[in-house]
């Protein structure tokens, strides 16, 4: 039985998981062949990875990729189809170890149709071993595949079925734009760690319609787990761009919201399987949002609001799930710094240091103190923090939205206006804006443009 012809049945074997807490498959499209040739490989690999837990194939049964990963030995020839046996021997192509042949003459005649693939499956492979978790091995092939041009197609699960990216009717219990979640998760997980605020557009287009339709969503959520922890990152970067650009009314619904998914992450996580298990996730999570809160709240002037939030960070620190967090910056030692500059500057006592044994009020009190006394210090003596008010201004730019350089139009997402891209400043929107505006911006786009490297002479 051949792997690519059997495509359809594995996916058509796929079903929901008894917990109703769903899954993701993210393939490229199997309409081209070279794309049915990838999928069949890829599919067989994770499908490989995730029954090698529990059993590992036999010695001599595989061969060992570049990259450390495991594939199953060919054994047939790619190009005449001869199967191997005691007079003959199969090797598989030294690159992508996916193919075998039974001699060079054969590899060479198959080379014009295996060249498209073998690129393609050794980045694959480089793509599901080379990473920390799946969610980054995603990310790396749905980069890979970007850059080749190469259709994606989804499958996904759910409590009421599978469903296809390709699906235009949901099933009853499905939200009617379940698929602006993939698309915005697909953003997430095409672009890197320091451009994921490129997906905005995706990112406001879902929120908006989980705010219009929350009951349906909310009743969704509540019975697939996995898609409520992906939405939950899609809120997270949504939530850093609005408290970057100080739109903290924004933020706040969005913060609300983030909070009532993990609140459903965390009743939803009754499972003991480590796959579904997603309770590092929501502490990670909530820790998160609860820093964003943390900003907004002495952002707009309110420290004494912070009193819950503090406390709350701190349990969380404790958390076997948030061990990696240095003790210098955790919260519990900031907290120390608080109450001995409160019980200092304000010659109060305190009836005690540990937050837990205080009151809400009690904390409040000192937040508001230190927040005054750091305000005054920060006054006094600026050239202190110059670098830091400096560097953080650098990252909020970043999520900054541009005007039209010739209309002046503003973008109401990040990445709407095209950047010239001969200085990579001026940003535009079309080209007949961008025609209609070069005689002003000629002379600033050539004092912006490098000058190119003189050339290394060739005699010595």
């Amino acid at each position: 039985m051949g792997e690519v012809d059997d495509i359809a049945k594995i996916l058509e074997s796929c079903v929901p998981c008894p917990d109703g807490s769903g899954a993701n498959f993210t393939m490229i499209d199997s309409g081209t062949e070279i794309g049915q040739e990838i999928l069949g490989y890829a599919l067989c690999d994770l499908a490989r990875e995730d029954s090698g837990r529990s059993q590992q194939m036999k010695e001599g049964e595989y061969v060992t990729t570049a990259n450390g990963g495991q594939r199953k030995k060919p054994t047939e020839c790619a190009n005449c189809g001869v199967e191997q046996d005691d007079d003959v021997e199969i090797r598989a192509c030294s690159k992508c170890k996916a193919d075998g042949y039974c001699s060079k003459k054969c590899q060479l005649a198959h080379w014009p149709k295996h060249k498209k693939s073998c690129k393609l499956l050794a980045g694959i492979d480089k793509a599901l071993t080379s990473c920390k978790d799946e969610a980054e091995a995603m990310g790396n092939l749905m980069r890979l595949m970007s850059k080749q041009n190469q259709p994606m197609t989804g499958l996904y699960a759910t409590h009421a079925g599978m469903i296809s990216s390709d699906d235009t009717v949901m099933p009853p219990g499905v939200p009617e734009n379940f698929l602006w979640l993939k698309s915005a998760l697909t953003e997430f997980g095409r672009l890197k760690g320091d451009k994921r605020e490129y997906g905005e557009k995706a990112y406001k287009k879902l929120y908006g319609d989980l705010v219009a339709n929350k009951q349906v969503w909310m009743h969704f959520f509540q019975r697939n787990q996995t898609h409520t922890g992906d939405t939950c990152l899609i809120l997270e970067q949504l939530a850093h761009i609005y408290s970057a650009r100080g739109k903290w009314d924004d933020c706040a619904g969005v913060l609300e919201y983030w909070e009532a998914l993990i609140d459903i992450v965390r009743k939803l996580n009754l499972s003991h399987s480590k796959q579904y298990d997603l309770s590092c996730m929501a502490d990670h999570s909530e820790h998160r949002c609860k820093l964003i809160q943390h900003e907004m709240h002495e952002a707009l002037g309110r420290p004494d609001l912070n009193a819950p939030v503090l406390r709350q960070l701190i349990r969380l620190e404790r958390s076997p799930n948030l061990q990696g967090i240095p003790e210098s910056i955790q919260n519990k030692t900031n907290w120390d710094r608080f109450a001995e500059m409160y019980q200092t500057t304000a010659s109060i006592k305190l009836p005690s240091t540990s937050i837990e044994r205080l009151s809400d009020e009690d904390v409040a009190k000192v937040l508001v103190k230190t927040a005054e006394v750091s305000k005054s210090v920060k006054s006094a003596f600026p050239q202190f923090f110059q670098g830091i008010d400096a560097s953080k201004t650098k990252q909020d730019a970043k999520m900054s939205l541009l005007s039209c350089a010739y209309c002046g139009k503003d973008e109401s997402y990040l990445g709407e206006l095209k950047k010239c891209t001969r200085c990579k400043e001026a940003v535009y929107c079309n080209r007949e804006c961008q025609l209609a505006g070069w005689p002003s911006h000629k002379k600033d786009c050539n004092k912006s443009k490098k000058p190119k490297k003189p050339k290394k002479s060739k005699n010595k």
